[in-house]
């Protein structure tokens, strides 16, 4: 989704899911959300584990997005989303595949660092 405030002279992209959307903060600090929602592919380990988890579940979002736009392939992968959230749990993906040797390792360093199963490490 692109976000236009000036009338077309500088644009922002935003990547949106309206399906799981909702507001998210309060006035008077932090709001933790609890409820285990999400697409495989996408979700973070957190949130598995049905306790409280903060934003930090979209940084490990954008990094399965930016592993797909490298490689074409999602980090974690398989025939059945429990095998999908079996590896999302370990954190268990790699760089292997010989696609990633024309990606900089700065790029996979930024990957690496979004994908770290401990959000607070995110």
């Amino acid at each position: 989704m692109f976000e236009d405030r000036d009338h077309g002279v500088k644009s922002n992209l935003k990547l949106i899911d309206f399906g799981l959307s909702r507001k998210y903060g309060t006035r008077t600090g932090v709001m933790r959300m609890t409820t285990i929602v999400g697409t495989a592919y996408y979700i973070a380990p957190e949130v598995l584990k049905g306790k409280q988890y903060s934003n930090k579940v979209d940084i490990w979002s954008i990094g399965v997005i930016s592993y797909m736009l490298l490689s074409g392939k999602p980090p974690f992968a398989g025939r059945e989303d429990s095998k999908i959230i079996a590896k999302v749990r370990k954190g268990d993906f790699s760089f292997k595949h010989e696609v990633w040797s024309t990606v900089s390792p700065g790029a996979i360093q930024f990957i690496k660092f979004m994908l770290r199963t401990n959000p607070q490490r995110r």
